[in-house]
């Protein structure tokens, strides 16, 4: 083992440089130098360099320098002999990171004795653990930030889906109101049979049957209004002299008010007419009887019916679920009639939702009600259905909109009730930035005292800066 070489003397002068000597002796004369105790929220006055430092003269510039993340900026550099932006020394390093003999520096050396270096640099590693504690301070506080700003980003993200699907929602639910729809205001009033009627022989067909049990609630009404608003409504008619409501079932059964076309006015007797015919009408017809009936309707038989004796139907209105199995029966029987008795004309509302959808069912409706009759789906118990799915479903929203704009509010206040989560976000990143600086320029100067503690002949190149910004008018500057 050869031997040891002889110490080196503490007290051997040793040179450094002038700006590395100013802050590590700036720091070693305050050892008591340390961040204020958080309480609560950290703030600057818990970085571990306070402010009134980082802008002293000794650490003005290196702030500066690692604040900009490494660099002075040409805006901050003026001509030697004034008081802009100086770099600070920084060390070079070799590929594997390792400080090289090597600095890049405005300053000159100045000797100092070993020893002092040494102190300097023990007081520099005791800072540098307290602003490295002090970055995980920091850091933490910021992800608390950046956590709740990612949460408020989600929730708004989710209100404004809500919002959307609810305003989505509304406009469907307002599109029933709509001149064409079956909910809009004219049928709440008006029969979808129609607005109008001849002055005599009109005939009434109503189906009664199992499927159409679902809905005949809904016919028995439209059914009501068009005998109170059409057939009792000389405003309208200016006189409806006979009429006649008939329920027809599968089997034939043909169950007519009046065996044949009467008068809408009450007899000498105060029977009769159009009351009577709506108090039979709404006994009569009625879901409980349906159910007993089982589908298809016998449409011919009906027709036969109340078409074998004059006088012969001026119009014909029906209320039915959908077209009978022998369909192309029924329609041969329209064709005939219509070619060899009456063109009579046939307003038909249809229950079944399905033939809305149907080209096959619709266009049977089409030929039945003939040129000048008019046919409709009545969907007003599906729309109604709908709609108040749709109705529903917008509150739910509108309560998840108003719950979410409470976590809104809280996330936004829970840091600070006079600040954004935007601004404590910023404010937060600044912070971590500052403290991060704080622990490189330490480092920095560390990294220094070490080498020349070591006693290595340091070599120092001129500093390089960032050159100006296209169109600032500043002149080139010399790059590193």
């Amino acid at each position: 083992m050869p031997p040891k070489g002889p110490k080196a003397d503490p007290n051997a002068p040793v040179p450094i440089l002038e700006d590395v000597l100013m802050r590590s002796k700036k720091i070693f004369e305050d050892k008591g130098l340390k961040p204020l105790p958080a309480k609560g929220e950290l703030t600057a006055d818990n970085l571990s360099l306070p402010p009134v430092y980082q802008t002293s003269k000794e650490f003005v510039h290196a702030m500066t320098y690692f604040n900009n993340g490494g660099f002075i900026r040409f805006s901050e550099k003026t001509p030697r002999g004034h008081n802009g932006a100086r770099s600070p020394s920084v060390p070079r390093f070799d590929a594997e990171r390792k400080p090289l003999p090597k600095v890049r520096s405005e300053n000159t050396l100045k000797d100092v004795p070993r020893k002092e270096i040494l102190e300097y640099a023990k007081t520099l590693k005791q800072h540098l653990k307290i602003a490295e504690k002090q970055v995980s301070a920091f850091m933490k506080q910021f992800e608390k930030s950046e956590n709740q700003a990612a949460k408020r980003d989600l929730a708004k993200a989710k209100r404004q889906d809500l919002e959307r699907e609810m305003f989505a929602e509304l406009a469907k639910a307002n599109s029933y109101r709509g001149p064409y729809s079956l909910l809009a205001p004219r049928y709440m009033e008006k029969s979808k049979l129609g607005l109008k009627a001849p002055s005599e022989n009109v005939l009434i067909l109503c189906e009664s049957s199992d499927k159409m049990a679902e809905w005949l609630e809904e016919a028995k009404e439209e059914v009501k209004k068009f005998l109170e608003t059409v057939i009792g409504n000389d405003d309208v008619t200016k006189a409806v002299e006979s009429f006649n409501v008939v329920v027809f079932t599968k089997d034939g059964a043909t169950n007519p008010w009046k065996p044949t076309y009467s008068s809408t006015e009450k007899d000498e007797k105060g029977k009769g007419g159009l009351p009577d015919a709506i108090k039979w009408f709404m006994k009569t017809y009625n879901p409980k009887t349906a159910l007993t009936q089982a589908y298809p309707p016998n449409w011919i038989a009906a027709l036969d019916k109340m078409t074998e004796n004059a006088p012969l139907p001026n119009h014909i209105y029906v209320v039915c679920s959908r077209p009978p199995d022998n369909d192309v029966a029924v329609l041969k029987w329209f064709e005939t009639f219509r070619t060899t008795k009456k063109d009579v004309p046939v307003s038909v509302v249809a229950f079944d939702p399905e033939v809305a959808d149907n080209g096959v069912l619709k266009s049977f409706f089409k030929q039945v009600v003939g040129p000048d009759g008019h046919f409709l789906v009545d969907k007003t118990k599906s729309e109604s259905e709908e709609l108040v799915a749709l109705l529903k479903s917008a509150a739910s929203k509108k309560k998840q909109i108003d719950k979410i704009d409470k976590q809104l509010v809280k996330l936004e206040t829970t840091r600070s009730p006079t600040t954004t989560l935007d601004e404590q976000l910023n404010n937060d990143r600044q912070l971590l930035h500052k403290q991060v600086a704080i622990r490189n320029c330490i480092e920095n100067d560390l990294i220094l005292c070490d080498l020349c503690a070591k006693g290595q002949q340091v070599e120092i190149e001129p500093p390089g800066f960032l050159p100006p910004a296209k169109g600032s008018g500043a002149p080139a500057a010399t790059p590193d």
